[in-house]
C-alpha cells in the first residue's frame, strides 16, 4: 500500500485498523526480508564497496 498506492503510515494504520508502530514495524521487516532475499540470489544486491570496486577494477 506504501509503495503501490502511495499510502502514508498513518493511512495504512486507520485502513487495517491497527496502530501506526505496528505498520512501521511490518514495512521495517518486510524491507529487510526482501534486501536479504535480494543479497542471497545470483547477481543479487551488492553494497556500496562492492559496486564502487567493480567500477574502479573495469576503469
Amino acid at each position: 500500500m506504501k509503495k503501490f498506492q502511495d499510502f502514508s503510515q498513518r493511512r495504512i494504520a486507520e485502513h487495517m485498523g491497527i496502530a501506526e508502530s505496528t505498520v512501521e514495524k511490518h514495512l521495517s521487516k518486510a524491507l529487510r526480508l526482501v534486501s536479504d532475499a535480494m543479497k542471497e540470489a545470483p547477481g543479487g544486491a551488492q553494497d556500496g564497496r562492492q559496486r564502487e570496486r567493480r567500477f574502479w577494477k573495469w576503469g
